[in-house]
């Protein structure tokens, strides 16, 4: 059985076209997890995923968008039971993902 990772996840951008393509994608990748868009410009999720935070599957969310210097997404994801904590950033069109 596969460890549980959460993934608290936060979405902005000055597009409101952007916030409802990731709202798409987070329904589509997860579609039994928690969502939540506040308002046009920003959304946040509570994802789950095995192990630790989906890199690969956020990398394709991102090809996916157009390109949009506004955009800035944030997701702290833990799996407490292997002490795995990583906070990854996305700004500027890449990722920065530490551990």
């Amino acid at each position: 059985m596969a460890n549980i990772c959460t993934n608290l996840f936060y979405a902005s951008s000055e597009k409101a076209e952007m916030i409802d393509a990731i709202r798409a994608f987070i329904e589509e990748h997860f579609p039994d997890d928690w969502h939540e868009q506040s308002d046009d410009f920003q959304i946040e999720a509570e994802l789950y995923s095995r192990w630790d935070f989906p890199k690969s599957l956020f990398e394709d969310l991102v090809k996916s968008l157009s390109q949009d210097g506004t955009l800035y997404m944030r997701c702290l994801s833990h799996e407490l039971c292997n002490e795995y904590a990583c906070l990854s950033i996305y700004r500027n069109g890449e990722w920065t993902i530490g551990k």
